[in-house]
């Protein structure tokens, strides 16, 4: 197996670096007393055979649906796994369920620890992890993690989507993520497939802002740059 290596950025908060041969997300590592919480699973085999050994069971919170960020699933033992509603739709394709009966679909995700997150959820176990939806217009239905109130992990969150051949952002989804995201207590914000991984939240903030700001009066859609 290719040796990895974790980046550490706190001492029970860590990464795996995304990559771009295979397309894989960068996979945040979360270290608590009894579980290992992992932001997003990737989607390279050797990330899911390194998440596979770590000495302690699995909790995975999924930020969206995106295959670079859910393609391992399927090959990682987990206790529990913390999705959107809109991403727990797509899982079916990567836990062999695909045949089933959607009413089925849903009790057998259920009985593989499959847990939908439509408020925030709190979770204490050495560390405080808080898990919430955040709206985005790069994909319906993401979810955010804060570590012990310092980092905040938002995936891709922050990034735009495509519509009618051009890059856009959602005008009302902008707004609403950059008023949540002024909320936050955290000082840092990780940004998967970015450099640096981790950015100051008041910058990526203001980044936002200025694109907000260049929106046309009365249209639904910002072109991004």
């Amino acid at each position: 197996m290719l040796k990895l290596r974790k980046r550490f950025i706190a001492p029970k908060i860590s990464y795996i670096p995304a990559s771009n041969a295979p397309l894989s997300a960068d996979v945040g590592i979360i270290e608590g007393e009894e579980f290992f919480y992992l932001f997003d699973v990737g989607a390279d085999e050797v990330v899911a055979e390194f998440l596979n050994v770590l000495p302690k069971p699995k909790k995975l919170i999924l930020s969206h649906f995106h295959p670079d960020h859910i393609g391992n699933i399927g090959r990682i033992v987990f206790a529990e796994c913390y999705v959107g509603a809109n991403t727990k739709n797509y899982l079916k394709n990567y836990l062999c369920f695909s045949e089933t009966e959607p009413k089925e679909t849903e009790e057998l995700l259920q009985e593989q620890g499959v847990r939908i997150v439509d408020m925030p959820v709190t979770i204490s176990d050495g560390v405080e992890i808080n898990i919430f939806p955040l709206p985005s217009s790069h994909a319906k239905g993401s979810l955010a993690v804060t570590a012990d109130g310092a980092y905040t992990f938002l995936g891709d969150a922050t990034y735009c989507t495509g519509k009618k051949g051009k890059a856009v952002y959602n005008a009302q989804l902008l707004k609403e993520q950059i008023d949540l995201l002024k909320t936050l207590s955290s000082d840092y914000v990780l940004l998967s497939h970015a450099e640096p991984y981790m950015k100051e939240r008041k910058q990526v903030i203001r980044q936002l802002e200025d694109i907000y700001g260049s929106r046309k009066k009365g249209e639904p859609y910002i072109e991004a740059e």
